[in-house]
């Protein structure tokens, strides 16, 4: 018997500490599943399919013997909850085939292979653009008035930033860390406390070079081209990928490679995208790409962590 059943959800995405949990969102779901009936629940996060399987079968053993599909593509464990599922296109549990009995009428000589959990299946690749996160930081909306102020004096936690970026990703499967941004000519490299900061979290700065008061110049091209790089070195392995992006750039570049076009790249690969940037600084332009890919790309506000990743100087 197959049963249809909507499922409430409302859960928190873990952070590196209770301080870090964003607010709770509510994620209401469709769930086919075989042979079982499935109750309405509440829970709390922007949820992953492990999470979802938890949740539908409570922890049971059975929950390993479920594969999960929608709209006939298959749901890594390591893939997000699709938010747009209907009665018509849900999420479904297909049991995995059992091997047939032994001669004598015993139990099978060998059990379902168990579904592979998501840290082996899962890799990741973080690139961060250090000048928009910087710059976002210090734009801040003023309660009372509901207009944006700039405050030049606040910095970035490097350390802290990282935490939450990294945070429930296994560092061996951290496959690339990479940041961008520029120094001022006029400052030797090795007085920029920000990049001594990344390379001991152990990321790869790739820096250009401005004159003072000046504008980057190539710093974005180069994290496009590392993008690009990534993508064509891991395109052909059977582990799932993700790009981890920290910016909230969608400006076209004067019709060079963008921030927006090398996330279309990856998705079009059948990668996922984790996005990451601060509120006011998130151009609208990814909220249309993700209406194309809802199951594989998700945007993060740094927002809820201002006050673990940020500080005054």
């Amino acid at each position: 018997m197959i049963t249809f059943h909507r499922l409430t959800f409302c859960f928190y995405i873990s952070g590196p500490s209770e301080t870090l949990r964003p607010n709770p969102t509510e994620l209401k779901v469709w769930v086919k599943i075989e042979e079982r009936l499935v109750k309405r629940e509440e829970y709390t996060s922007t949820m992953g399919i492990e999470d979802l399987k938890e949740v539908v079968f409570k922890g049971q053993n059975d929950r390993d013997l479920y594969e999960v599909y929608y709209r006939n593509q298959r749901l890594g464990p390591g893939g997000q909850v699709p938010s747009d599922t209907t009665s018509g296109q849900p999420i479904v549990f297909k049991k995995i085939a059992e091997p047939p009995p032994t001669a004598s009428g015993g139990p099978p000589l060998f059990l379902p292979k168990p579904i592979t959990p998501s840290f082996i299946s899962t890799d990741y690749h973080i690139i961060v653009d250090n000048s928009n996160i910087f710059i976002g930081s210090q734009t801040i909306r003023d309660p009372k008035t509901g207009l944006n102020q700039k405050n030049s004096a606040i910095r970035v936690n490097v350390k802290n930033l990282v935490r939450v970026l990294e945070d429930g990703k296994l560092k061996i499967c951290i496959k690339s860390r990479i940041v961008g941004g520029s120094v001022d000519e006029s400052i030797p490299r090795d007085n920029a406390q920000v990049w001594t900061d990344w390379e001991s979290c152990g990321y790869k700065c790739i820096l250009g070079v401005r004159s003072k008061n000046g504008p980057e110049v190539f710093v974005d091209d180069m994290l496009h081209a590392q993008i690009l790089t990534i993508l064509h070195s891991y395109n052909n392995t059977q582990r799932s990928q993700v790009l981890v992006l920290v910016t909230g750039d969608g400006n076209r570049n004067k019709n060079q490679t963008s921030f927006s076009d090398t996330v279309e790249r990856v998705l079009t690969s059948d990668w996922s995208v984790e996005l990451w940037s601060w509120k006011q600084s998130l151009n609208s332009c990814y909220f249309n790409i993700q209406k194309f890919f809802p199951s594989r790309m998700t945007i993060k506000y740094l927002d809820s962590y201002r006050n673990n990743i940020t500080f005054i100087q």
